[in-house]
């Protein structure tokens, strides 16, 4: 199990002491995100096809819905990506106590932004949902 992440506004060597001391935990986490990307995108594709044969011609929601999920995970994967290089590089010496709060900001962020193509998934599926059946 990975530990809480430092606050966003913590010192470069808080970041970098947490990522070195939690390398294990965040390398599996990270293997298991991508597992559930997977399942994810088998989902929403399972989900577009239900909702688009409820609506019928143009079937706009669905499509629109199915985008939301692409764009949940490529604004996820960045997330990971970066929090996975960081705990890959930071106790090698190559990520620096202030690179390493760099790219966790960015990190950050990418996480933040996530929340609006969630609302675009939901949202989108529903209405279709509400409509289409």
């Amino acid at each position: 199990m990975v530990a809480q992440p430092p606050d966003i506004a913590a010192p470069a060597r808080e970041v970098r002491s947490y990522f070195v001391d939690n390398k294990s935990g965040i390398q599996l986490q990270s293997w298991v995100y991508g597992l559930a990307g997977i399942l994810f995108i088998w989902f929403a594709g399972t989900l577009r096809a239900v909702l688009a044969r409820a609506e019928g011609e143009g079937n706009r929601l669905s499509l629109i819905s199915f985008a939301g999920a692409i764009g949940t995970l490529s604004t996820l994967v960045p997330s990971i990506a970066l929090n996975l290089t960081i705990a890959y590089s930071s106790d090698r010496g190559v990520a620096s106590g202030p690179v390493a709060q760099v790219l966790f900001e960015f990190a950050s962020w990418f996480g933040v932004l996530v929340s609006f193509s969630i609302v675009v998934f939901v949202g989108a599926a529903s209405l279709s949902a509400g409509w289409g059946i």
